[in-house]
């Protein structure tokens, strides 16, 4: 059995997407295998085989020994590390892989076969995947779409769609949380923004995990419009991607949800604040942000050691985007879509 390259990707969904253009191409022409959290995958099912992604671990991360264990079933014998981790490098060790390719980074250079030199100039971070698949001789030119719900994903969500009556509504995705709560904006604010897309006849959709269910529920409560509320459900990757899809416009702050959006071409507003958009951001033609670029901006978000913190514990930084402004860029939209 031919050999191949085993890409480890990142942990995190907005990482994920922002590296798929540059290494769908070699997977695509057979010359890579994918590995990565399980549920990733669901982004990927309308295109690509099982065969060519190796899920390892929980539902959300790559788990060390796990990952290893498959890593020797696998027929790879080069490993490209997405991730800086020192875990990635460790796994494919211990995994057997004996060429391992990789940024020098977390102490792990001692256990890389090819240290790929760290970029000249201050990347945006889907460039900085471009910069490792290139030097690692994987990069492939990509055209077209990069996320692919599966077609049970779709029917799901056209059958979720036509239980909550949404067909011929304007829909917005809201996603008014992340894995680091200072990095959200105001929550009195997310919840003002409902409102005011409830008065409009606007339906808002917030996005959610099941975690996030008691959050969203103060957001909501109340709203006497039509809303659809998927952190009350058991919704996958692959059917939110497939009801993303549907709607007009996206809000949220920087996180993996936002890329999605704009992955998917619709257009996507993102509230920055600890974060950098030329950095992190979300890219595309689509693509809107807010940020206010304070002097301390983008921050190590050492959050209120750094800085105090403002209205609702969040950073000066995000409390100065206002709802103003935020429906300043709603009524472009709108005004576009008619």
């Amino acid at each position: 059995m031919e050999k191949k390259t085993i890409i480890i990707l990142p942990n995190w969904m907005g990482d994920f997407i922002m590296a798929l253009p540059s290494i769908l191409g070699v997977v695509a022409e057979g010359k890579a295998l994918l590995m990565g959290p399980p549920s990733f995958y669901q982004l990927l099912a309308g295109c690509f085989p099982p065969q060519v992604y190796i899920p390892s671990g929980g539902k959300e991360r790559i788990s060390l020994m796990e990952g290893a264990s498959a890593l020797l079933k696998s027929p790879v014998d080069k490993a490209l590390l997405l991730p800086n981790s020192f875990k990635s490098a460790l796994m494919c060790l211990l995994g057997g892989v004996p060429r391992i390719w990789g940024l020098p980074t977390d102490g792990r250079g001692f256990l890389l076969y090819r240290k790929i030199p760290s970029p000249e100039e201050s990347l945006h971070q889907a460039q900085i995947y471009r910069h490792i698949a290139e030097k690692a001789g994987l990069l492939q030119p990509w055209e077209g779409p990069s996320i692919f719900p599966s077609q049970d994903a779709k029917e799901k969500a056209n059958t979720l769609w036509e239980k909550k009556e949404l067909e011929g509504r304007q829909v917005i995705a809201l996603h008014p949380f992340s894995s680091k709560e200072p990095r959200t904006w105001l929550p009195s604010r997310f919840r003002a923004l409902i409102e005011k897309l409830s008065e409009e006849a606007l339906v808002p959709m917030i996005l959610g995990s099941p975690k996030e269910k008691e959050k969203a529920q103060t957001l909501i409560e109340g709203i006497k419009g039509p809303f659809l509320n998927l952190t009350s459900m058991e919704v996958g990757l692959g059917e939110m991607a497939a009801l993303i899809e549907k709607t007009l416009l996206f809000i949220g702050n920087d996180s993996g949800p936002g890329h999605l959006a704009a992955a998917l071409g619709i257009p996507t507003l993102t509230l920055h604040g600890p974060t950098s958009p030329h950095l992190t951001g979300p890219q595309g033609s689509q693509c809107q942000y807010l940020w206010k670029a304070f002097p301390c901006s983008p921050c190590r978000e050492r959050f209120f050691k750094d800085c105090q913190p403002g209205q609702e514990e969040r950073p000066p930084c995000l409390e100065a985007i206002t709802l103003e402004e935020v429906w300043g860029e709603v009524i472009k939209v709108l005004e576009k879509s008619l």
